[in-house]
């Protein structure tokens, strides 16, 4: 049986190994976001996991990216970066569209950008289906 620890040092390990990972300014983590990280930042985590013959949980990558600043002759105001936006997800979803392991595969079930709250930058959200066979 795999615990939740488990399903995220494998995803860790495919993350961190990753084009994915070269491309960001920050780090990939699997126990949080560094507290006021303004940087490019992955991190993972598990929802949901049943148990059984057939283990199944809901794994989440959240990508952080900081917006930029756009200006005309009056004013400045800050909005997303598409072009960083654009180049991760580019890259997150090929790596985590489908994959699979020892006992073990995933595919990618959602995927969104939303604005974080508070904050001057955006999320890159990707949803997997996370199955392990316990035979």
């Amino acid at each position: 049986m795999k615990t939740d620890i488990d399903i995220k040092d494998e995803f860790y390990r495919l993350l961190r190994d990753s084009e994915l990972a070269g491309m960001l300014t920050g780090r990939v983590s699997k126990t949080g976001r560094p507290p006021g990280s303004e940087q490019e930042d992955a991190v993972i985590s598990v929802l949901a996991h049943r148990s059984g013959e057939i283990q199944e949980a809901f794994v989440v990558v959240r990508i952080y990216v900081p917006d930029v600043v756009r200006t005309d002759a009056a004013q400045s105001w800050m909005v997303e970066d598409t072009v960083r936006l654009r180049a991760l997800w580019s890259a997150a979803a090929d790596l985590l569209e489908r994959g699979h392991g020892p006992g073990y595969l995933f595919r990618l079930e959602e995927q969104t950008l939303f604005k974080v709250e508070g904050r001057d930058e955006h999320c890159i959200y990707f949803k997997l289906l996370y199955k392990y066979s316990n035979r």
